[in-house]
């Protein structure tokens, strides 16, 4: 066969069955927030951005800039599709105090497993607490409170399992050594009871107990108060 014989080769060109780069794929809303969760869950709410999320996602920061356009909006959208997977509504079947444990123990655990509290700390949209806060307000007016009272009593309960999470925070912080230079920041004078009290964090408190007897003196004192305080009554 002479070379004017042969077939011609084809030119070079893409490989066929094979994708060319392109743009990435654009992921949807649930996909960068189930993302966003967990880096939350991992590395707190310091560490939750657009670059560490798209990381996670294995794709460019630009795919998660088409459904959040910044943090902020990334932040405010987590703290919702959090709070979505827990049933925070108080329970309006039950009698009030044990309708106040109930939900102080819910609530509790929606905040710790999730490190919602942290977000919210964080400066995330309070919108999924309004929520929350709006439901007991209601459920306190039927009752009998005025709307000032049952607003009064919603803000003393959110406050009290919000403030309950941050101590837990803290004493894993000092579980973990996180504090280790803690007490060089603290004025000299001070240093011992400092100290003390870091002592008392490290001895790791029983939490759900402590929490326990939290949640059922406030379940009695709203009671009272409730009691006391109703229209009319």
């Amino acid at each position: 066969m002479t070379a004017s014989d042969r077939i011609p080769e084809a030119p070079e060109g893409p490989a066929v069955g094979k994708r060319g780069r392109g743009r990435p794929r654009r992921r949807t809303e649930a996909e960068v927030l189930d993302a966003a969760a967990a880096v939350l869950a991992e590395s707190g709410a310091a560490a939750v951005s657009i670059r560490k999320v798209a990381d996670r996602l294995g794709t460019a920061p630009m795919t998660i800039y088409t459904s959040f356009p910044g943090r902020d909006a990334l932040v405010d959208a987590l703290a919702t599709h959090l709070m979505s997977r827990h049933d925070t509504a108080p329970d309006a079947a039950l009698p009030l105090d044990e309708r106040v444990r109930d939900w102080m123990a819910r609530y509790r655990d929606a905040l710790v497993t999730t490190r919602l509290h942290e977000l919210l700390a964080a400066g995330a949209s309070v919108a999924p607490l309004l929520d929350v806060a709006a439901r007991w307000t209601a459920q306190l007016a039927t009752l009998g409170l005025s709307p000032a009272d049952a607003a009064a009593t919603t803000r003393q309960l959110v406050w009290a399992v919000h403030g309950f999470c941050a101590a837990e925070a803290g004493n894993l912080a000092a579980q973990t050594g996180r504090t280790a230079d803690a007490l060089l920041r603290v004025p000299e004078e001070h240093r011992a009871a400092a100290a003390a009290y870091l002592a008392d964090l490290r001895a790791a408190p029983d939490f759900a107990a402590e929490f326990a007897r939290t949640a059922d003196a406030h379940a009695r004192a709203i009671a009272a108060f409730a009691a006391r305080h109703r229209i009319g009554g």
